[in-house]
């Protein structure tokens, strides 16, 4: 995680000045999850380029509201930031993202970071195929 001074520029017009909060991350792999699902190489790269795009955004808690719990209540009021860039590194689908500092719990969520506390990221997919049997 990291902090940098700059302007967030979209289609050649400056839209945001000043200091921006950054956290790299691992959002999947081609290793098992807790789900004991895996993405493929194929899967990696096309991921890779999505968040290249710096059009998808971050939602805390798969888009939960956090005052109902209902699931998948996703709003550009819960948009907590926006990913920006990804990697893979090894097994690992590393990504980049840019925290929303409009968003009221970005600072909470800085300061956990800063903690050291066990926060864990996931990209919310599900597979669209898999084989029946995979082999080793």
């Amino acid at each position: 995680m990291w902090e940098e001074n700059g302007d967030i520029k979209k289609a050649g017009k400056t839209i945001e000045k000043g200091k921006h909060r950054f956290v790299e991350v691992i959002v999947s792999g081609l290793d098992n999850d807790r789900e004991n699902e895996r993405m493929s190489q194929e899967g990696i790269d096309d991921m890779i380029k999505q968040f290249k795009t710096s059009s998808i955004p971050f939602f805390a808690d798969h888009g939960r509201d956090p005052n109902t719990g209902e699931p998948n209540v996703y709003s550009w009021k819960g948009m907590m930031g926006v990913w920006t860039d990804a990697f893979q590194e090894g097994n690992h689908l590393k990504a980049v993202v840019r925290l929303n500092n409009a968003h009221p719990d970005v600072e909470m969520f800085w300061k956990f970071l800063q903690e050291g506390m066990p926060i864990g990221f996931s990209i919310g997919g599900s597979p669209l195929e898999a084989p029946e049997f995979l082999e080793e």
